[in-house]
Order: structure tokens, then C-alpha cells, then sequence
């Protein structure tokens, strides 16, 4: 069945995945690595969004069209949240697992307090993207209306709008923005928007958000940056073009470009840094995951092996290892020093969206 996403557990030995099948019934499921076997721990009869995890991945959340599952790791505990009334386009887990933010695809964000029990709307806009701090004292929504700041507070038990995202940057008029990331300092975003840009915005310095520009020639409007995120250490953003078919590095302080990673022959979907900051790893549509040296934005190596785009690739903890995960149905398992193919998870009939370590 097409999978929404697959995830490793805390341990290593098993992946998450979440999936829909063409007959209508959506279901998730555990696979241990060592056997290949899979039971299913949820079903419903409507696609799921991708899983979502707390920082340390000790909690997982699940959303099918309109309910909320979720469960701890190395349990059989499942609990559901209330249904709402909107169908739901993804959910997100705050770093400490305090929090499960439901992005529905109509109307505002719906915030679950673990310890009060109870939803409370985050303002009164559609949102694309939600993301955390990593203290989870913050949070900011991303969409059509532009990009906000809320911060928690803690007599109203929910998050107050902070900061909010001004209308006008330069050429870009209120951007829909689709992606948005926390610095490690949780003082600025990182943001991928439609038009063919990204920025970079130091909210807590109240200053102007950076343009950070892919090419894309008469792009009118529809072409995205489809990935954003801040270098561990904060010292850089990486922002992945799609359709301009690069990846590109830009100095966090300022957005001034450090490095363009050409190379690709297709959109460029996903774009990350390893743990030490020293290297990305890109995927792209043209079947492959290259690696970089992230100081001298120069290829390293080409994952090859893969019969379909790649939706996603990811690190390991250590930096060791990567994972990729494609619509030929596979996941793979790759040493990125001398990135060899080490494992080859197969059995799932459709594509796959994304897979992550542990």
C-alpha cells in the first residue's frame, strides 16, 4: 500500500510506518528490521497523514482523516484523541511530547494540551506548516496569510501570537509559505515559500526577513522551495529548490549564499545536514540521493540503486548512516562515508513518502 511515511524507533530495531491502500482502508504498523514482519497497531478507513515524533522519539502521533492516534514507543498503548470536525492534513508532536498540534486543511491550527486534555485553536488562519522550538516555548505557523510567532504562556495554559511575519519583502507580497524551521537558538525561522524563494527571518532581533532566492527562470508563482532547516550548530540554513534542481547553502547570520549543490537532473524535494554540520545529503526525483561536502559545496557520491523518486532521506543520529525512501517501495539503508547499500527493506506494494532514523 502507498505509505504516508515510515520512521526508525528509539532503538533502532524497528520502523513506524503509516499508509493507505487504493481500496479506501488506511492503515499503520510496526516492522522489525530483523524479521521483516509487520503487524498493524491502527486502521481507518481514510488516507493517514505522516507520523509525527517528540525530539527524543519516545512518542509517536498519527492522523486519518478526521482522528488522532497516539502512542509511546516500545508500546501497545494506543490512545485517540477526539475527533474534530475537519478533515487533517497533518499533525505535529512538540519536542518534549507536551503538545499535538492538528493541522487540518481548512481553518486554524488545533492545539492538544497531554495534560490538560483539551483542544484550543491557534489563531484564525489556515496553516501549510507548524513548527517548535526546541524548548517548545514557541511556535510558529506558516501559510497563505504569511508567517507567525506564538509564544506559550502559561496562565492562559496555550500560546500567544508574538510576532507576525510582515506583508511586504521586496518582490514577495504575503508568500504561502509551505515549510518553516527553528533556528537551534529558537530566535529566528528559517522559511520555504511558493515563488521560488526562501527566507530568513530574525524575529526576536524585530528585524527584516533575507530573501533567499532559487532561479527558476518565469516562474509564475507555483514554483516552491520545497525544504528548509538550520545547520545544527546555527550557523547555516539549506534550502532545497525543487524545480530549479539544486540545493543551496546560505550564512544564517546574514542569508548571504555560501554554496550552490548542482548536480541533480530533477526537482531536488529534501535537503539536510549531517549531525556535525559538515555535510548534506540531498533527493531528488531523478532516482538518487547525492552527498556533499557542506564547507566546499562539492559531490562527494551518488546513491544509485533506486527504480523511482526518492520522497525523503535523513541521517542517522551519528551521522554514520543514512535512509532513503522511495516510490519504487523500498527503503534503504546506506553507509554515508563510502555510501554502500547495506539494507534493503522491502514489502510495501506502493510508494513510500519518508523514512527516518532513530
Amino acid at each position: 500500500d502507498p505509505l504516508a511515511n515510515a520512521v526508525f524507533t528509539r532503538d533502532g530495531k524497528s520502523t513506524i510506518s503509516a499508509s493507505w491502500a487504493d481500496s479506501g482502508e488506511a492503515r499503520g504498523g510496526v516492522c522489525l528490521i530483523e524479521s521483516g514482519a509487520c503487524s498493524d497497531i491502527i486502521r481507518a478507513k481514510a488516507a493517514f497523514s505522516p507520523l509525527a515524533f517528540d525530539r527524543e522519539k519516545k512518542w509517536f502521533a498519527a492522523a486519518a482523516g478526521k482522528s488522532v492516534w497516539f502512542w509511546e514507543s516500545g508500546t501497545e498503548k494506543i490512545e485517540r484523541l477526539p475527533d474534530v470536525d475537519r478533515e487533517i492534513n497533518e499533525v505535529v508532536l512538540s519536542p518534549d511530547g507536551a503538545f499535538i498540534v492538528v493541522v487540518p486543511y481548512k481553518g486554524p491550527p488545533l492545539l492538544w494540551n497531554m495534560r490538560l486534555k483539551r483542544y484550543v485553536a491557534i489563531g484564525d488562519k489556515q496553516s501549510n506548516s507548524v513548527a517548535f522550538s526546541m524548548d517548545a516555548k514557541h511556535m510558529a505557523t506558516a501559510g497563505s496569510s504569511g508567517v507567525e510567532v506564538w509564544g506559550w504562556v502559561e496562565a492562559d495554559a496555550s500560546f500567544r501570537r508574538e510576532y507576525n511575519l510582515p506583508e511586504k519583502l521586496g518582490k514577495v507580497v504575503r508568500p504561502t509559505a509551505t515549510r518553516v524551521a527553528f533556528s537551534p537558538d529558537g530566535k529566528s525561522l528559517a522559511i520555504a515559500a511558493y515563488g521560488a524563494v526562501g527566507l530568513l527571518w530574525h524575529f526576536a532581533k524585530d528585524a527584516d526577513p533575507v530573501e533567499l532566492p532559487h532561479d527558476l527562470g518565469d516562474c509564475d508563482g507555483s514554483c516552491e522551495v520545497s525544504d528548509v532547516e538550520f545547520s545544527f550548530d546555527g550557523k547555516r540554513v539549506l534550502t532545497a529548490g525543487g524545480q530549479d534542481r539544486t540545493a543551496r547553502l546560505w550564512d544564517a547570520s546574514n542569508g548571504v549564499p555560501m554554496g550552490v549543490l548542482r548536480g541533480h537532473s530533477n526537482a531536488v524535494k529534501h535537503a539536510h545536514f549531517s549531525p556535525d554540520a559538515r555535510s548534506v545529503v540531498t533527493a531528488s526525483e531523478d532516482w538518487t540521493a547525492q552527498f556533499w561536502d557542506a564547507e566546499m559545496a562539492e559531490k562527494l557520491g551518488v546513491m544509485l540503486g533506486h527504480a523511482d523518486e526518492i520522497a525523503s532521506v535523513e541521517f542517522s543520529s551519528d551521522g554514520k548512516y543514512l535512509v532513503t525512501a522511495s516510490h519504487d517501495t523500498t527503503v534503504r539503508v546506506w553507509r554515508s562515508v563510502i555510501w554502500p547499500e547495506l539494507v534493503r527493506l522491502k514489502g510495501h506494494e506502493s510508494y513510500i513518502q519518508s523514512a527516518e532514523f532513530s
